[in-house]
C-alpha cells in the first residue's frame, strides 16, 4: 500500500451484491480494515444497504450524502457496481483534479479512473 495513503480522504463502498441491500460475507470489510491499520479514517458510503445493518455487523456507520458529496476527496474506492455510481456525475462530484480513483470492480470507463482491480 503506498505511504500517500496515510493521509488520503476516501471513501470506500460497502455491500455484497449489485444493487442489493446484503451485506453478508463482504469483502469490502477487509479494505476498509485494512485501511484503518494504516492509520486511514475512510468515509463508507452506499446508498443500497441499511445503516442500521452495518452499524449492527461491523460497528461501520455509514456517511450520507450530502455529506460525501460537500468534500473533494483525495482518494476514492469504488467497490461496488450500483447504478447510482455508473455514471460519470457522481464521480465528478466527488474528484479533484488530483483524486486517485480504484475501480475494483471496473464499472467505470478507463478513462475515469487510475487503476482497475
Amino acid at each position: 500500500m503506498p505511504l500517500a495513503v496515510e493521509f488520503a480522504k476516501q471513501y470506500p463502498m460497502v455491500g455484497f451484491d449489485i444493487n442489493c441491500p446484503d451485506i453478508r460475507n463482504t469483502k469490502i470489510i477487509d479494505i476498509y480494515n485494512e485501511l484503518k491499520e494504516y492509520g486511514v479514517n475512510p468515509y463508507v458510503f452506499d446508498p443500497v444497504v441499511l445503516a442500521e445493518d452495518v452499524i449492527t455487523e461491523y460497528g461501520i456507520k455509514l456517511t450520507d450524502i450530502q455529506h460525501i458529496c460537500s468534500k473533494k476527496y483525495d482518494m476514492i474506492i469504488h467497490c461496488v457496481q450500483h447504478q447510482e455510481f455508473q455514471k460519470e456525475k457522481f464521480l465528478n462530484l466527488v474528484k479533484n483534479a488530483e483524486s486517485v480513483v480504484f475501480d475494483v470492480k471496473g464499472s467505470f470507463p478507463s478513462h475515469l479512473v487510475d487503476f482497475k482491480l
